[in-house]
């Protein structure tokens, strides 16, 4: 175990963060230690990919769990796999390659920890088909300061399961978990890019496609504007049925070697970047693609938050109901365009009626935003104070592992069930988030 003082941040690089110390345990037995010792605050940071501060502290211990790295068991038959909260995506997939069997669900990148995860119950392109992270876990080690390690599950101590389940590392620290994979025929998934230019079409495009497709999700220009619309790409895709395996050419990624200007990112170069993009990509044919290409594009570039300069940006990313999305994404994206702040990562999909089993999980059935927004100071948070103000009207609510600034009110409005989650937190344990929500 190594022990050092130092700054901490997530990958929006927005808040930097100076925890008291920073302990990095190798070994399961190691956290029992610390835990049962412990009468300080703590805090658990995996991967640190989260793009809030969730998984920051100040003047508390942040506890490293990247080296809790081990597989502990794997049934090929029925597709169970237990591993230690620090095991990457990235090293699951590896180790399921030629296996027929993957995650069920997965974010936008590999270079998440399996507890991290779980906390913030992480989603992907197939919601509609597959549900959240969540869905997929059976059992969850957890421990608790100052307690023997709790093993709980929908049989046992299932309260406690909800509400580590998207419990943004509240309740305990995560010391492995139990997973249901999915069985897949192939490494390959059939993608068809459909061009739209306006939102109700979109809206029809998507519902079609949830009808056809396990996989979907939309690129959107927030910038070009006629009549007040939009246009995107919606993005389709299936396994390939075929047993025939076509040949794996691995992209070696690329790595930004500095950070980009605070002046790179303009509405000029957003917009050129959108038009060529969109005019490239809506010519493409179907095509058979290695899984890991379309699941995780942004991978293909390590270190791409340096694209927008040394202080970082925010992402913003909401959900409105079914019943309200239509208009609500509207508005959104009309108070985004007059504020000339656009983005050229903007992801549009939707959630399907499937439910979690974590207490405080962010989707619900609807439609989900997601831009990022290089760090403009007081101009950029005056905008998510507005856009705040047009989710509550709409009944939405924004992803607290995607956030870094909403107030107290906000998320109470947003997350009632809070009062109820409260009582299974560890009271040892700590965050910025919930010191600033809580406020």
């Amino acid at each position: 175990m190594r022990f050092k003082n130092n700054h901490l941040t997530s990958w929006n690089k927005n808040p930097i963060s100076t925890p008291s110390s920073i302990l990095n345990p190798n070994w399961l037995d190691e956290c029992s230690g610390i835990l049962n010792l412990i009468d300080d605050k703590y805090t658990a940071y995996g991967m640190g990919r989260s793009y809030g501060d969730c998984c920051l502290s100040d003047n508390g211990i942040s506890i490293k769990t990247k080296n809790l790295n081990r597989f502990l068991y794997f049934d090929e038959e029925n597709g169970i796999l237990r591993v230690e909260s620090g095991v990457t995506i990235k090293m699951i997939l590896n180790f399921l390659i030629n296996k027929n069997w993957i995650l069920p669900v997965v974010p936008g990148t590999q270079y998440v920890t399996i507890g991290g995860a779980i906390a913030n119950d992480v989603h992907g392109k197939n919601h509609h088909t597959q549900g959240t992270f969540g869905c997929s876990i059976l059992k969850i080690g957890l421990l608790r300061a100052k307690t023997e390690i709790i093993e709980c599950s929908f049989e046992h101590d299932a309260q406690l399961f909800s509400a580590t389940i998207s419990g943004l590392g509240l309740t305990g620290l995560i010391l492995w978990a139990e997973i249901k994979l999915k069985k897949i025929p192939s490494l390959f998934l059939e993608v068809e890019q459909k061009p739209f230019y306006s939102l109700p079409e979109y809206f029809s495009l998507t519902q079609e496609a949830e009808r056809n497709y396990e996989y979907n999700a939309a690129w959107i220009d927030c910038q070009a504007k006629e009549n007040n619309e939009i246009r995107g790409l919606l993005q389709c895709a299936n396994w390939c049925e075929s047993p025939k395996q076509k040949k794996i050419n691995s992209k070696k990624p690329i790595r930004l070697p500095f950070h980009f200007p605070k002046n790179t990112l303009n509405s000029f170069s957003i917009k050129l970047f959108n038009q060529l993009y969109f005019n490239k990509e809506k010519r493409k044919k179907a095509s058979k693609v290695f899984y890991a290409d379309y699941l995780f594009p942004l991978d293909n570039i390590l270190e791409w938050n340096k694209l927008y300069g040394k202080k970082g940006f925010y992402q913003y990313q909401c959900v409105i109901p079914n019943e309200s999305s239509a208009e609500g994404m509207r508005h959104l994206l009309l108070q985004i365009g007059i504020s000339k702040q656009g983005s050229f990562l903007s992801v549009l999909k939707n959630f399907g009626d499937m439910v979690s089993p974590g207490m405080m999980s962010f989707p619900m059935p609807g439609c989900t935003l997601a831009l990022d927004f290089q760090n403009r100071g007081e101009k950029t948070l005056e905008l998510f104070e507005k856009l705040d103000m047009i989710l509550l009207q709409y009944g939405g609510r924004l992803y607290p592992a995607k956030d870094a600034r909403m107030s107290s009110f906000t998320f109470k409005k947003m997350y009632p069930q809070w009062t109820e989650f409260e009582k299974y937190i560890d009271p040892h344990c700590y965050s910025l988030f919930w010191k600033r929500v809580m406020l």
